[in-house]
């Protein structure tokens, strides 16, 4: 029992003279191993931190040069600068934001067909070099009747009229051999459709399913590798259309029929053994039975 209680006490007293009041404050004494070991991961872990967040303000890992391609009415110097705001607005915080290596190329891609309402948008990397690849959505339709030239709503519905350099490159889109040499051609739309109205009416509106179907025949005959040039009506109300391509002969289409069931007649027509390229048309407005001339 005595030995016990001798044992408390020493006990009792050495922890006051180590942490208690009578500690000797100019005595030190080492750490746990342990503390040692968590401060110098910490350590090492904030350097590591801080050389990361340095090496990514390197010059050898920034962004070089931005290409642009394919774009036609928008600017490219608008398209680059886009390019570069992007990376600010979305990169990852206290990393360099123009750090080639860590650019999220599907958030540009996205950033941009929301931003321009395009088609579709790729960005490719070669290095620190970056090459955005455009195709611009068709916005508006040309229609020309006997008296001016109009651009139109993707419904069909009156837009404005086009300025007299525009219809200076519709013609020039239509006709190139036009074209006066150094002349400088306003740019148009990609793959905007051209319809030519040749009655006598001077409507500056179509039906909404006529315009409609009209932009299903173009998408349409583009996949089949099929570039249309334009549509010609006879007038505003029209029901069907003769489509000049670059094929040696023209389609005649139904614009109140299914599109695809006249491409489809199309199709196994152009692909029947021993089928024979004409030289003026195919009609496609009479269902299974196609003519061609």
């Amino acid at each position: 029992m005595v030995k016990k209680q001798r044992d408390f006490l020493r006990l009792r007293h050495a922890k006051q003279y180590d942490e208690g009041s009578r500690k000797n404050p100019f005595f030190f004494k080492a750490p746990p191993r342990r503390w040692l070991i968590g401060i110098a991961s910490t350590l090492i872990f904030l350097g590591l931190f801080t050389g990361i967040i340095a090496l990514s303000y390197a010059p050898w890992f920034r962004i070089q040069s931005v290409e642009i391609v394919g774009a036609t009415t928008l600017s490219t110097n608008d398209l680059k600068t886009f390019f570069s705001q992007t990376l600010e607005a979305h990169h990852r915080p206290l990393l360099a934001h123009d750090n080639a290596y860590l650019v999220q190329r599907n958030v540009i891609e996205d950033a941009y067909i929301d931003h321009f309402g395009l088609e579709y948008a790729s960005v490719t990397q070669s290095g620190k070099h970056f090459t955005v690849t455009i195709k611009e959505r068709v916005m508006n339709i040309t229609l020309r009747n006997k008296e001016k030239t109009v651009f139109l709503n993707l419904d069909g519905s009156y837009l404005r009229d086009a300025t007299t350099e525009e219809s200076r490159a519709i013609d020039i889109r239509l006709d190139p051999s036009i074209a006066q040499p150094d002349e400088t051609i306003i740019a148009l739309q990609p793959d905007m459709p051209i319809i030519l109205n040749n009655g006598n009416d001077a409507a500056t509106s179509l039906p909404k399913t006529s315009t409609e179907h009209i932009l299903d025949f173009q998408k349409a005959l583009q996949i089949r590798s099929i570039h249309v040039k334009t549509f010609s009506i006879e007038g505003s109300t029209a029901l069907w259309t003769r489509i000049q391509s670059d094929q040696p002969y023209d389609l005649l289409c139904d614009l109140e029929k299914d599109v695809e069931k006249q491409m489809s007649a199309l199709q196994t027509l152009l692909s029947t053994p021993g089928f024979v390229t004409p030289t003026e048309y195919i009609d496609l407005r009479f269902g299974a039975y196609v003519y061609m001339k």
